[in-house]
């Protein structure tokens, strides 16, 4: 945990990046390719990588290297809300919503909602929390956060000290320079012999970035309106799964392209997104599309595996002749959507829904791609901003800039991966304002522009998502029957050899039956014949004991 006040050393960065791309020129097998590409293009996290390690070269490539090690052992690149089981997501332990007085970013931590003791639901903790700072990390670069971690209904049972070692390590190394303060609200007593131990883990630069606040000191640090009730504020927010529709901003890895140059630094090499590409061709809105050359070109890939990813500069729109665009032979018939919509800043294209086909991508076979297309209809500058309902599911290129009049832009969405059934439920927002003379030079001075535009003149359309049922998974109506005629085929014969079996069986039980009655009787006259003779004596008894017998033969004699 680290501020961000030390100074920008481009040198430093390029140092540090050349360092680790000599030492590694074809990349790791304990990297993950998209972390690679991320070390390649952005400079701000390199820089965020020397903070913490104080502007020693050799100490952030030794950091560096631990980072992506962790971060592919973690899988941290392949996290979504599709990761988690629905009670986590129910409780929402972690979720982020207001700022602070810094205006940082505020990630609340509700303590009580987790309970120590299951290795698994140690584990999805863990996970969560970084999924959850992954999220801060690449929404909002330029931005720092804090954590609030709420005790109030806490207990020993609720304090796991693997997983706070586990965030404490995070924001230390793996998220570097993420997080301003970790601030402790109302611990009760009985958990300070647990914090003795878990402080004697942190470094001195870390402690002066804890702070244990109680209800009387909150109002320090964060305003009320931006507190819940229950820590004396004003906010009645409460977290519920699947939250309410709400637009947030696309993660846009174009967002923060270092081709800027970070225009905070003043670096020379900054350039205006509006000049970034000067093969540029600004499209005539009376101009027949039919007769625009096709500008598209194949994007090139990045270490064998991920796209270099495209500035946000005016394109004009695609053509028949695109290549990106052509019918592949066997795909289904295409699903219907209203073609152009026409505001009055800007033409959308698609209209109304973005259909989402499947790409061949080898790497993420679930990946499914669409695209729009923008064009300013007006004769001033207009900025757009492209927001979705589910922001850690797509990558929109670009997912925002400025298009000149009468120009366009194309745009690129991409479907991450998960359960393809939750695609119809995404919305997509764009927004557009006109700028006037104004202009934007960098990503940062356009952020800026946004901020002090007024909602009332915010032109805003919003857009559904259709999910396209790849040929390979389409079954037509005859072969459903031949199927079914082939399962009632098996059901039947099953159903005639239990019937036999039933019957063969019911034989066998009665000749078994018979058998023991048989047996039965045989033992029975055998016992009576052995035991049982006729008897002619003087008492007219039947039965003559031997005794009796001989007795009266001998008085007989005599």
């Amino acid at each position: 945990m680290v501020k961000r006040s030390q100074p920008y050393n481009q040198d430093q960065i390029d140092d540090l990046r050349a360092r680790f791309f000599e030492k590694y020129p074809s990349g790791h097998e304990d990297f993950d390719e998209r972390d690679i590409a991320r070390v390649r293009k952005y400079d701000k996290y390199l820089y965020n990588i020397l903070l913490i390690s104080k502007s020693d070269v050799v100490s952030a490539l030794q950091k560096l290297e631990k980072i992506l090690i962790w971060r592919k052992e973690f899988e941290i690149n392949d996290l979504t809300w599709d990761s988690f089981p629905d009670d986590i997501k129910e409780l929402g332990p972690l979720f982020c919503r207001g700022r602070d007085k810094e205006n940082c970013r505020i990630l609340w931590f509700k303590v009580k909602h987790h309970k120590k003791g299951d290795p698994e639901k140690q584990r999805q903790a863990k996970l969560f929390i970084a999924f959850w700072l992954e999220k801060l990390q690449w929404e909002d670069f330029d931005n720092p956060a804090v954590i609030v971690q709420d005790m109030v209904g806490a207990g020993v049972s609720n304090m796991d000290i693997d997983v706070i070692k586990f965030l404490i390590s995070s924001l230390e190394l793996y998220f570097p320079a993420l997080c301003n303060m970790l601030y402790i609200y109302e611990m009760h007593w009985v958990l300070n012999a647990i914090w003795k131990i878990i402080e004697k883990l942190l470094s001195e630069q870390s402690k002066a970035h804890l702070k244990f606040i109680k209800a009387r000191d909150v109002l320090d640090y964060f305003d009320a309106d931006q507190l819940p009730v229950h820590m004396g504020g004003t906010d009645t927010y409460e977290w519920s799964w699947p939250p309410p529709e709400q637009f947030r901003d696309t993660q846009d890895e174009d967002l923060d392209d270092e081709s800027d140059k970070d225009s905070e630094t003043g670096d020379e090499k900054m350039q205006s997104v509006l000049d970034f590409d000067t093969g540029v061709q600004e499209v005539d809105p009376g101009q027949n599309q039919e007769d625009i050359p096709s500008t598209s070109q194949e994007v090139p890939k990045e270490d064998g595996q991920n796209a270099a990813l495209r500035a946000t500069e005016n394109l004009p729109p695609r053509t028949g002749n695109d290549t990106t665009v052509k019918k592949k032979k066997g795909l289904p018939k295409r699903i219907k959507s209203k073609e152009v919509h026409h505001g009055p800043l800007v033409s959308i294209k698609p209209g109304d829904s973005l259909i989402f086909r499947q790409t061949e991508n080898k790497h993420n076979p679930k990946e499914m791609k669409s695209g729009m297309t923008l064009t300013n209809s007006t004769d001033s500058r207009v900025a757009y901003k492209i927001k979705t309902t589910s922001p850690d599911r797509y990558r929109v290129r670009p997912s925002s800039g400025q298009i000149n009049p009468g120009a366009s832009v194309a745009i690129e969405v991409i479907f991450m991966g998960g359960q393809t059934d939750l695609v119809a439920t995404d919305k997509f927002l764009v927004q557009s304002t006109e700028l006037g003379e104004e202009l934007a030079k960098s990503v940062s001075e356009l952020a800026e522009a946004w901020k002090r535009v007024s909602k009332s003149t915010v032109v805003e359309h919003r857009l559904k998502c259709i999910c396209e049922t790849p040929p390979e998974a389409l079954i037509s109506n005859h072969d459903i029957l031949k199927e079914l005629q082939a399962v009632n085929k098996k059901v039947a014969k099953y159903d005639n050899e239990r019937e036999k079996g039933y019957l063969s069986n019911k034989s066998s039980l009665r000749l078994v039956f018979l058998m023991q009655a048989l047996m039965i009787c045989l033992l029975m006259y055998l016992i009576y014949s052995n035991r049982v003779q006729p008897g002619n004596d003087a008492t007219g008894s039947c039965y003559s004991h031997p005794s009796i017998v001989t007795s009266q033969k001998q008085s007989a004699e005599l």
